[in-house]
């Protein structure tokens, strides 16, 4: 044999080598399989996509008792949750127009920290700016915007992901 097939053979050994190791440490993770093509069937291993979808929110509920929740790594506010913000906006407006509320934001646990701090404040502007926009008489000084990030987790994730409006 020459030098040169030594040299491949021995390479090959060590790549097949390193392969297997890399299957032995590998063999425990758990991959999620790949998601359909569009329009194509999903099998009952495949992951479906989740949408987010928020509790019926009843005409009377009360901002100060009601959370917005929000979607998985989300900012957009649902619809279902704009007439207790109307709400809001009229108590604005009205009996607190001289007082300001507590706009708090939280993340569930999943993504790192400093982005989860991030991902409720961008939550909480998120609400203040649906406010002032809809309700021309709320002044944006009547809204402290809080980040709370992780801290103050709910049962679940889904309830975890939310702005509470308190008084203040």
């Amino acid at each position: 044999m020459t030098s040169t097939g030594k040299k491949w053979l021995w390479g090959s050994a060590i790549g097949v080598g390193l392969i297997a190791i890399w299957q032995m440490v590998t063999k425990d993770r758990v991959r999620p399989p790949a998601l359909p093509p569009e329009g194509g069937e999903a099998s009952r291993d495949t992951p479906r996509r989740v949408t987010f979808s928020p509790p019926t929110i009843p005409a009377n509920a009360h901002p100060f008792r009601t959370p917005i929740l929000f979607g998985h790594d989300s900012v957009r506010v649902h619809r279902n949750y704009h007439g207790v913000l109307g709400t809001l906006g009229e108590i604005l407006t009205g009996t607190y127009r001289n007082r300001s509320v507590l706009l708090t934001g939280y993340a569930s646990r999943s993504g790192s920290d400093s982005y989860n701090q991030r991902l409720s404040l961008r939550r909480a502007q998120a609400i203040a700016e649906l406010i002032v926009t809809q309700h021309p008489g709320v002044r944006p000084d009547q809204l402290v915007i809080r980040a709370e990030g992780e801290s103050n987790p709910k049962a679940t994730p889904a309830q975890s992901r939310r702005v509470e409006v308190s008084p203040r």
